[in-house]
C-alpha cells in the first residue's frame, strides 16, 4: 500500500499505465485533496485524468484516504510550506506508515525530513522494469 500525489498519477494516466501501481504497489490511496486537484484538472481540459475518476469509481485497489485525528494536525502545520496535495499525502503517509510518491521537490525533501519514505515516477518506473511489467525498449 502506498499514498500518491497527483504529480505520480497523472503521469500515468497520460500513458494510460495505471494498472502498475496495482500490480506493483496492492492498494494505492489517493488523498482527498489530491482528488480534488485531479478534479480540477479535468474540467481545465485534461481529459486523461477521467482514468483515475474512473478507476476510483470502478476499481478496489484505488481508493481515496481522508485525514484523521493526528494527520489532520500534521496536515495542518504543512500548509505553511506545501500546497493542500502534498501537505494531504504527507500527513497520511506519516501517520500509516506509508510510502509517499510525488514528483514535487520540496514535498520530498519535507517528507525525507519528516522520517516518511519517498519515492516518485521515476521509481515506479524503475521497480516496473526491474520486475518485468514494462521494457525500457
Amino acid at each position: 500500500m502506498i499514498v500518491i500525489n497527483t504529480t505520480v498519477l497523472s503521469n500515468l494516466a497520460a500513458a494510460n499505465r495505471l494498472e502498475i501501481l496495482r500490480e506493483l504497489f496492492g492498494e494505492v490511496l489517493v488523498p482527498s485533496s489530491v482528488y480534488e486537484e485531479i478534479l480540477k484538472g479535468i474540467e481545465s481540459g485534461y481529459m486523461f485524468l477521467a482514468r483515475i475518476d474512473e478507476a476510483l469509481e470502478r476499481e478496489h485497489w484505488l481508493s481515496l484516504a481522508h485525514l484523521t485525528g493526528e494527520s489532520r494536525r500534521t496536515f495542518k502545520t504543512l500548509l505553511n510550506v506545501l500546497g493542500r496535495g502534498e501537505a494531504a499525502g504527507i500527513a497520511i503517509s506519516k501517520e500509516r506508515k506509508l510510502t509517499f510518491f510525488s514528483d514535487d521537490k520540496v514535498a520530498r525533501k519535507v517528507a525525507r525530513d519528516m522520517g516518511v519514505k519517498i519515492s516518485g515516477t521515476i521509481g515506479v518506473l524503475k521497480v516496473a522494469v526491474e520486475e518485468g511489467r514494462i521494457s525500457v525498449e
